[in-house]
């Protein structure tokens, strides 16, 4: 990818690069675990905890990026500070590392810093996006936190469905249905809980290296090619993400 074709840096790079979201997204999920059963609870925070890490896994590009451009602003700084510490000889040459802190300090203080250091690290992922293994592993790294998001339900509900003795032997779909006695299968549940499609995903990620079929396309829809890779970005792992925070809070309510 050529940076000078590339009219939209910020949105190009949006495309690929998973930001990780405010901490207020598990608010929701806190006040039902915290309104559970004291015997669900556990679980409840086992399943935050569980998206907390793809969270935190699928943000790896972003959060390196950003501490490499952390430490390079700072080192010119602390650079800087120690040429000057040289009109004092025998200065403690801590006292130039402080002095760096304190202006760095003061500069992420600013909406000018921060804008600053935003278009660093913008930058650095640009540049980054530039190597195809970086971009393909990015592309990669997305499909499997969307696996992961996946495994986060499987926990919850085999968990749940631990606690209350209910059957499990005879698959995932089954054992939702069961938890979800109002819908008349797994299916219909994962649907209306808009899961349906990430479970397709996984499948498709997990069984078939993420390679489009017309099963999956008849299932999801889609406008990707049969035997085209499954293209995900960071707006579908956040859909996902929020849609599996919701059917995670309905499961917990309704055998609170």
């Amino acid at each position: 990818m050529n940076l000078d074709v590339v009219t939209d840096e910020h949105l190009w790079v949006r495309d690929r690069i998973y930001l990780p979201p405010a901490l207020e997204v598990f608010d929701g999920l806190q006040r039902v675990v915290g309104s559970c059963r004291s015997e669900l609870q556990p679980h409840g925070r086992v399943f935050q905890s569980n998206l907390e890490g793809v969270v935190g896994a699928a943000a790896i590009p972003f959060t390196l990026t950003s501490q490499a451009a952390t430490d390079q602003r700072f080192g010119l700084l602390h650079v800087a500070e120690k040429i000057r510490a040289r009109s004092f000889p025998g200065q403690d040459p801590a006292v130039a590392k402080a002095t760096a802190n304190e202006i760095f300090r003061k500069e992420m203080a600013t909406p000018d810093g921060i804008e600053r250091m935003s278009d660093l690290v913008l930058a650095k992922l640009a540049t980054a996006l530039m190597a195809k293994e970086f971009s393909d592993g990015a592309r990669n790294l997305l499909r499997q936190s969307t696996t992961l998001l996946w495994g986060a339900v499987e926990v919850l509900v085999y968990d749940l469905a631990g606690e209350f003795k209910l059957k499990t032997d005879d698959g995932i779909k089954n054992t939702i249905g069961r938890l979800f006695p109002t819908h008349a299968d797994g299916k219909e549940a994962l649907q209306k809980h808009e899961l349906w499609s990430l479970f397709q995903r996984r499948h498709l990620i997990v069984h078939r290296c993420g390679v489009v079929d017309t099963k999956f396309l008849q299932e999801v829809g889609g406008s990707q090619q049969p035997g085209s890779v499954l293209v995900l970005g960071p707006k579908d792992l956040d859909r996902d993400l929020a849609a599996t925070l919701a059917f995670g809070c309905q499961l917990l309510s309704a055998h609170n």
